[in-house]
């Protein structure tokens, strides 16, 4: 994926690799219908990277390969193992109908049936045939537990599978119905692919470009297919394009024979022949190569030598994002009636993304409707276009941008015109301005898309300057061109730093007068000038007037000015006109910007020199690096000795592996859309005494060598004129023999004529076509186009005298035969040249052949020696650096952007699959493995069932909002601030929305792994605790939040867009330390990245902290969160943020008394005494701690004196190691070092000097990799110190490194390496600029830490710790420094007594009332009504459990189910030996009912299911209550019964998904039949997989129609469905609750049964249920 846009694109060749079909490939499939899995598909499971990562709905997957199977021939023979009936194991198995598969007997051990179990190496089992229903299939894909497997996957895991690893690729080209076997959602019936055969044949390429554009919208939708349909078409060009190399030659040998037929056929002969050069050039008319490019830079070339220097480069962007019509295309398309206003940028994104081919083709019509209409049109708004050319460029963001070359009508030329001409045409068509409020609609896209960003990034910084795009640029008053003295243009160490694009040596030339005023000031009374000027800009006051003012408040003119401008000038360029405030705006064209509505640049061309830079350095640039590795794999061939056939097929692999294709250049290459474009057609003449020749088709001379070989008589001559095609040299001496013909020239014969195909030639005469003479075709006059530009091969005058001499005569002189170019008296072409005459026909006249040549050859040159000079300058001194930087500097700074942060995700590079194609002419089964999340199941387990009531309120709420927001409910997004003393479990909670919030939410994700709970905290530290990041690098917030808000640009926002596109819920951890600035920079950042005007974005926030605890640091009171602050319009915190206390102590449970003192002293104010019982705790802790432990004192200077004193008490050797600074120069952007660094208190950030030495124990001072837990406040120790090696030996060794081995083991997994004693991880300098002094300093980021103050110590859980409270000086300090440890054994506190611990143990009592009035969070949804508030009635709770065994625990500790008089269960996958003991629960009793023991062998489903495993159903019973249960044996219902009086029962009921309805409503009319034989009160409830939450469902009509009344009307699974039904007798009260619940899929069902006073209904004792299908009541 490409950044920015977030646009596909594919590296390297497309390789088709089959599936081994011949393998049982499984995925657990549930009965259900709703398990969805997270699946991984890997080109091989070593890799890290995937290919795709998806859902996948199992069942889905089966219905697919069922309607593949009938309907598409490619499947057919596929025969579909699906196990039927399986909740525990629904395995898809698929395999091929001739392969035998073992079957797992029930009961029986899980074996491997891919392994070998004999000497033979086949299962002992292969023999037995495989039944219609498999009830259990295992095989090495299969863990034994499926079970487990699929509770753990549904929640936790993530299936990886490589399907093809082992497989070897097919020849896409040669395999039948390729395409349709690789796209069968496209091909469901597996036909119409390429490769059928059709009554009319279609190329390839036509037939790719008829799908995209096709109304079906499949094709032109789906990326893969458009790469696959892109590499195909190019593979196809590659082998035709050798074919047709491979008859390519020169028309002699070496030796100066003749070609003939039979060498041309001959292998040895050919790999002769062929050139050396056309191994790479046989890639040039495949669109988009390095070879097709270069091509296009010749045509260029041509153009220039025949057309003159261009007057503008122009460059014009794409911006999708910005163009209504391209988006709104698309949603007309897809029948979406959304308004553009209303998407925000990732919906815009994934529009965009949704369909390259309409965004590609949009992009060329409306670029090629605005040159016509605007650019060429008769208002002419950069002057009347006579020439162009253009190229499509697509950066590394996707995107296609526009370059392009204008030749404009009497343009003035700056050697040929004065400076103030040229000057007055730039000022005409080019502008910096910054529109006025007259042109409201400009002004904003010049704000929009022209100007550069004032915070510089990386890409401007990337040379060492401050800005390599030289912005901001100079102002002026008037635009005036710079030229460097002549010297440094002569200079002979050219410094490539100061040379620039438009630099030649025929523009350094001074004019006198400026050159006098030049040696009037020197360079340093220019550059005080300029510097004077730079200041002014910077302030306020002088960016508001215009230039003139602005020179004449700082006392200077604009001569002056301009003077200095000229002494400093290292290169050549132009200054254009603009004001103070216009010196960060790139130049524009007004109309064409308006027009575009895109960035552009416009650019004038000064001279040869630029033209030269512009071609080289950009219209073939991205290609460089491709073409240097076709070179090398040339060489590599030559000296591996590979014949030609060879060599080209290596390259032309060597290019398809390397290649990088964004989607939309794909739907350029295969829709054919123009990817260069100029208004001339460039002809190339093969000129030369043997170039290279197109031999006829081999099978033609094969089939004329047959039919002559019994010839004698042919002619050797004849025979060679008939193995070539046609050249334009042929058909020129076969012009006419008519006069306008007579003297015409090569060149202008090509130039004026063009050639007929058979079909071109008109059926009527037409004077502007002429017949050849021998039956060579016809030419037609180039009448609707002008002439051609010839394009020639160039020769060296001085090396090859006779080459230029021969070439330049046969373009430029008139002949018929080759004979006269060079007549018998003349032995050299030179001579003929210079001192031959020729006549012509009709003409008596004598005509001096060097005249003849000269006037011709003027036609087609205009500055050609201008041109050869300037690129003879170019190979001397080679491209500028960043030439193009100047160019087109917003365009270059977008792609640098782009390319820094791109990353793709190649699984290993080092391993290529051969190309099956381009071949010269069995393993393991499909592999599988399992890889967990960050936070298993397994680990979060623990932690869910340990959540009290309140954590689990707020968790249950959040959970709840998730499922509502998957469903589509248009759900407000919620403001919950979460608060708590010390170990009351704020990071569990964390933990477990996190996890939760994750798994449900990713569902709504294109894909799973993407971003939609983010945990930020304000420390690191913080943030490495809960596995999150700082708020600052989340969204991008720098140390300053200046007001009004400072909005991100587009190129920062655009990747942070990409990344949290689909946020839903942001964690804000430790809330206490962030400040209202803060929050309003959190929300305004969100609403930029979301496009969403709500309350931080739309965005869900959870804030969690303590403000007991420690305010934010060096903020004002105001700035806290819970106090009012005029200064923001909205206060985000009060307005919105509800409370929920956490009061229960989770981390102390051990130290139940100690955990009470802390949170008596957590909100003791200075005006209450200290509790009795605290104080006692308090002396308790007044004792010594050890010299390692760490000391928390108050202020930095107690610090500062203990860390000194235990640094000397080390013993050891100490090292002082000083900051290096230095300072930046203004003008150059350099850094120049200072040889003493400031001192400490100039200094607002890393140390002047640090002192440290082995063994001393540091402290991380700056956030290095918060991911790897190097952050700001880790603890460790130094394990040694790493110096320099001296050069001399007076000179102070220079610390290099640092190693430190820190505390957390955790810390370091990444970068650090394994040791005995941790991890040691090497700490290095980094750099930071003090603010204060402009000095830039690198300083080891550490400081020494056996002590630290108690803000350090905020947010740490320690195992020990001593703490000082006698200079506590503010509320929350003692607390947080007592709060630290784990029990009361790890506090040691230094001597305080008890005046001490009243006086500096106290809270601030405004935070107390604060919270007191916030609102108070409630949801009212987590817990049961108790039995109290329904005396009269019965509680009962219906779940469907998904495996007992596993989740029993869950059930243990979950005590909303405590009060319920009976909790029935079903699916508990228990078989008939599970000892009943495994699944107790306290306080209850327990039975159930198997599945095995639940159906008859009465018919073949009944029979099957009989057999399979899972499902069942069970009944926990109250010990202390009366109620008795009952088992249904062989009713063909997995179900009990639950009596709960003479007067009342209920059935609980599993209906398996496969089981057939109708069948199952018979054997339901039974049971219900005997149930109320009396109209008895009844109540049938359980999961009968029909989800009725729209529409009834036939289970739920069949129980109305027998006087039931279903009473659930809530979702009752996470996919919102309602498939657990309770079905009561009219004549009963009974409500119905939703519990949620964490461990399963389905929620449970709170069924409350109200007894009326005087009780039900009494039945006679014969209506007592006993049949022969009911067990005894137990």
């Amino acid at each position: 994926m490409l950044p920015q846009g977030a646009q596909n694109a594919i590296h390297g060749p497309v390789v088709c690799v089959p599936s081994n079909l011949n393998k049982a490939a499984s995925l657990p499939r549930h009965e259900d219908n709703d398990l969805i899995l997270r699946v991984k598909l890997k080109r091989k499971l070593s890799y890290k990277g995937h290919y795709d990562f998806k859902f996948v709905n199992t069942s889905h997957v089966y219905d697919a390969l069922q309607y593949l199977k009938e309907n598409n021939k490619w499947y057919k023979d596929t025969e579909i193992k699906q196990p039927c009936l399986t909740e525990e194991n629904g395995d898809l198995l698929v395999s091929k109908s001739d392969e035998q598969s073992c079957r797992n007997k029930p009961n029986d051990d899980t074996t491997d049936c891919c392994t070998n179990n004999g000497n033979d190496g086949t299962s002992s089992e292969e023999n037995e045939p495989l039944e219609e229903y498999g009830v259990q299939y295992d095989t090495c894909l299969q863990p034994a537990d499926i079970g487990q497997e699929v509770l753990d996957h549904y929640f936790d895991e993530v299936y990886n599978l490589a399907p093809a690893e082992g497989m070897n690729p097919v020849k896409m080209l040669q395999e039948k119905g390729n395409e349709a076997k690789c796209f069968p959602f496209l091909f469901p019936t597996g036909k119409n692919s390429f490769d059928e055969t059709r009554k009319l044949p279609i190329s390839m390429n036509r037939y790719f470009n008829n799908r995209l554009r096709n109304e079906d919208n499949r094709f032109a939708e789906n990326t893969n297919y458009l790469f696959y349909a892109q590499y195909l078409s190019e593979l196809k060009q590659v082998i035709d394009k050798t074919q047709i190399s491979l008859r390519k030659s020169g028309a002699k040998e070496a030796s100066g024979g003749e070609i003939t037929a039979e060498m041309l056929q001959d292998k040895t002969k050919l790999k002769q022949m062929l050139r050396k050069d056309e191994a790479l050039r046989f890639l040039q008319p495949i669109r988009g190569t390095p070879s097709f490019w270069q091509n296009a830079q010749k045509d260029l070339f041509a153009m220039l030598r025949q057309l003159g220097i261009p007057t503008w480069f122009c460059s014009f962007s794409a911006a999708e994002f910005r163009w209504k019509d391209i988006i709104n295309a698309i949603l007309e398309k897809q029948g979406d009636t959304r308004a553009f206003e209303t998407l925000d940028w990732s919906e815009k994104c994934k529009i965009l993304k949704s369909n390259p081919v309409i965004v590609a083709r949009m992009f060329d019509r409306r670029f090629h409707l605005f040159l016509k209409e605007v650019i060429l049109s008769p208002c002419n708004p950069i002057g009347k276009v006579i020439d162009y050319f253009l190229r499509v460029e697509f950066q590394q963001r996707g995107s296609p941008h526009m370059h392009c070359l204008f030749w404009i009508q009497d343009a003035p030329r700056l050697n040929e015109n004065d400076e103030e001409s040229v000057c007055a045409f730039i000022d005409r068509y080019v502008s910096c301005e910054l529109p006025g409020e007259k042109d409201q609609e400009l002004h904003d896209i010049v704000q929009a898309v022209q100007q550069h960003s004032k915070k510089h990034s990386k890409s401007c910084r990337k040379k060492g300057t401050t800005c390599r795009f030289n912005f901001p640029r100079p102002p002026s008053s008037k635009t005036f061109i710079v030229s460097p003295k002549e010297e440094k243009a002569r200079d002979v160490e050219i410094n490539d730093k100061d040379l620039n694009v438009s630099q030649s040596e025929t523009s350094c030339l001074l004019s006198k007068e400026k050159e006098e005023h030049n040696q009037e000031m020197s360079k340093t009374e220019a550059l005080n000038i300029l510097r004077q000027v730079w200041d002014a800009i910077q302030s306020e006051s002088f960016n508001k007037l215009d230039t003139e003012h602005l020179l004449e408040r700082i006392g200077i003119n604009h001569s002056t000015y301009e003077q200095a401008q000229l002494i400093v000038a290292s290169r050549q360029g132009i200054v254009l006109k603009r004001n103070p405030n216009e010196v960060w705006i790139n130049q524009y064209n007004p109309t064409l910007l308006k027009c575009w509505d895109a960035n552009m640049d416009i650019q004038f061309v000064l001279d040869p020199f630029s033209c030269i830079v512009y071609i080289i350095s950009y219209i073939s640039k991205s290609e460089r690096e491709m073409g240097m590795i076709l070179r090398q794999t040339k060489v590599e061939s030559e000296e591996g000795n590979l014949n030609a056939h060879q060599t080209m097929k290596a390259i032309g692999s060597a290019y398809l592996h390397h290649r990088e294709v964004g989607v939309q250049e794909a739907v350029y290459r295969v829709c054919g859309l123009k990817m260069k474009e100029s208004s001339r057609k460039v002809i190339f003449i093969p000129v030369g005494e043997n170039p290279t020749r197109l031999s006829k088709p081999l099978s033609q001379l094969q089939v004329s060598k047959n039919s002559k070989d019994d010839d004698d008589t042919a002619n050797t001559t004849e025979d060679t004129e008939q193995i070539w095609m046609l050249n334009v040299v042929d058909r020129y001496i076969a012009r006419p023999n008519i006069q306008e013909f007579e003297q015409m020239c090569l060149a202008v014969f090509c130039s004026v004529f063009r050639v007929l195909s058979k079909s071109q030639v008109p059926n009527k005469p037409n004077d502007n076509v002429f017949k050849l003479r021998d039956e060579k075709g016809y030419i037609q006059r180039r009448v609707r186009s002008d002439h051609a530009v010839i394009r020639y091969p160039p020769t060296n005058i001085s090396r090859e005298p006779e080459k230029h001499y021969r070439s330049i005569l046969q373009l430029f002189l008139p002949y018929r035969t080759e004979n006269q170019l060079k007549p018998p008296e003349f032995d050299l072409y030179q001579s003929f040249y210079e001192t031959g005459c020729v006549k012509f026909k009709d003409d008596s006249s004598l005509h001096i052949v060097q005249d003849v040549v000269n006037k011709n050859r003027n036609l087609f040159r205009k500055n050609e020696d201008a041109l050869i000079e300037a690129q003879d300058l170019y190979d001397l001194i080679g491209e500028p650096t960043d030439a193009w930087a100047m160019i087109s500097p917003e365009s270059e700074r977008s792609r640098d952007e782009c390319r820094r942060m791109k990353s793709f995700d190649i699984a290993d590079e080092s391993v290529q699959e051969e190309i099956a194609d381009l071949q010269l002419d069995n393993k393991p089964d499909v592999a599988y493995t399992i890889q967990g999340r960050n936070v298993s199941k397994e680990e979060i387990l623990p932690i869910l069932r340990s959540l009290n009531c309140k954590q689990k309120e707020v968790f249950y709420f959040v959970r709840d909002w998730c499922l509502q927001k998957v469903q589509g409910n248009n759900v407000e997004p919620f403001h919950i601030f979460i608060t708590g003393g010390a170990g009351t479990g704020k990071s569990h909670l964390i933990k477990a929305v996190k996890y939760e919030a994750s798994r449900i939410l990713e569902k709504i994700c294109e894909e799973p792994n993407q971003l939609t709970v983010l945990l930020t905290a304000f420390t690191g530290t913080a943030a490495f605790n809960i596995q999150g990041c700082t708020v600052h690098h989340a969204f991008r917030i720098t140390r300053g939040l200046p007001l009004p808000y400072d909005a991100l640009k587009e190129q920062t926002l655009s990747p942070l867009r990409a990344k949290l596109e689909n946020l839903q819920i942001l964690v804000i951890d430790e809330v206490s330390m962030i400040y209202k600035r803060l929050l309003y920079y959190i929300h305004e950042r969100l609403v930029q990245i979301k496009r969403n005007k709500s309350p931080f974005g739309g965005v869900s926030v959870l804030a969690v902290g303590d403000f007991f605890q420690l305010p934010p640091v060096k903020q004002s009171k105001n700035e806290r969160l819970y106090n009012d602050n005029a200064s923001y319009p909205v206060d985000y915190w009060n307005d919105f943020f509800s409370v929920v206390e956490l009061d229960e102590i989770m981390r102390q449970k051990e130290d139940l008394e100690f955990a009470k003192v802390l949170n008596m002293l957590r909100t003791r104010t200075d005006e209450k005494p200290v509790p009795d019982t605290a104080l006692q705790i308090l002396r308790e802790c007044e004792r010594e701690g050890e010299g390692e432990d760490l000391h928390v004192f108050s202020t930095n200077k107690e610090v500062d004196l203990h860390n000194q004193d235990m640094l000397k008490y080390l013993q050891k050797e100490i090292i002082e190691i000083p900051a290096k600074d230095f300072k930046k120069d203004k003008a150059s952007g350099k850094l120049t070092s200072l040889s003493i660094p400031i001192s400490k208190s100039d200094s607002d950030g890393l140390p002047t000097i640090l002192l440290m030495s082995k063994g001393a124990r540091v402290m991380l001072t700056r956030n290095i990799n918060v991911q790897d837990g190097l952050v700001n406040g880790i603890m460790g120790t130094i394990e040694q110190i790493i110096e320099k090696q001296r050069s001399s030996e007076n000179l102070k060794a220079e610390v290099c490194t640092i190693a430190v081995v820190f505390d957390n083991k955790n810390v370091g997994k990444s970068v650090g390496k394994p040791t005995d004693k941790g991890r040691i991880v090497t700490i290095e300098r980094i750099e930071e600029e003090l603010r204060k002094s402009g000095i830039t300093r690198f300083q080891f980021p550490l400081k020494l830490a056996w002590a630290c103050t108690a803000h350090k110590v905020q947010g740490m859980t320690l195992d020990r710790v001593v703490v000082d409270l006698k200079k506590v000086f503010s509320p929350g300090q003692a607390y947080v420094a007592l709060s630290r440890v784990t029990s009361k054994a790890g506090l040691h506190l230094k001597s305080c007594g008890t005046v001490t611990f009243e006086k500096k143990i106290f809270a601030d009592k405004e935070v107390g009332d604060k919270i007191d009035n916030m609102k108070t969070f409630s949801t009212g949804k987590a817990g049961l009504t108790t039995s109290s508030e329904h005396e009269s009635g019965i509680n009962v709770v219906l779940f469907n459990v998904q495996s007992l065994v596993h989740n029993v625990k869950q059930m243990r500790t979950d005590e909303r189910f405590i009060n319920s008089d009976a909790k029935m269960v079903t699916e508990t996958w228990l078989k008939s030996e599970e000892k009943n003991d495994t699944v107790q629960l306290d306080s209850f009793t327990f039975s159930h009912q198997v599945r095995y023991d639940s159906y008859s062998n009465s018919s073949p489903v009944t029979s099957k299911l009989k057999e399979s495993s899972g499902g069942g159903v069970g009944v926990y019973i109250k010990e202390s209550s009366t109620l008795k249960t009952s088992k249904l044996y062989h009713t063909d219902i997995e179900g009990m019964v639950l009596k709960v009086m003479e007067k009342l029962q209920i059935l609980v009921i599993y209906r398996p998904q496969a089981y057939p309805i109708s069948l199952f409503l018979e054997r339901l009319a039974n049971i219900t039949s005997i149930l109320t034989v009396k109209n008895d009160p009844c109540i049938v409830m359980g999961d009968f997989n029909e989800n009725i939450l729209k529409n009834n469902g036939k289970i739920q009509s069949f129980m109305i129609s027998k006087n039931f009344r279903q009473v659930v009307t809530s979702p009752t699974t996470e996919n919102g469905t309602l498939i657990d039904h309770v079905y009561v007798s009219e004549n009963l009260d009974v409500t119905t609750k939703i519990i949620p619940t964490y461990y399963s899929d389905h929620e449970a069902v709170h069924v409350h049964v109200k007894i009326p006073s005087n009780g039900l209904k009494d039945v006679k004792n014969d209506t007592d249920v006993s049949t022969p299908m009911l067990a005894k009541h137990e």
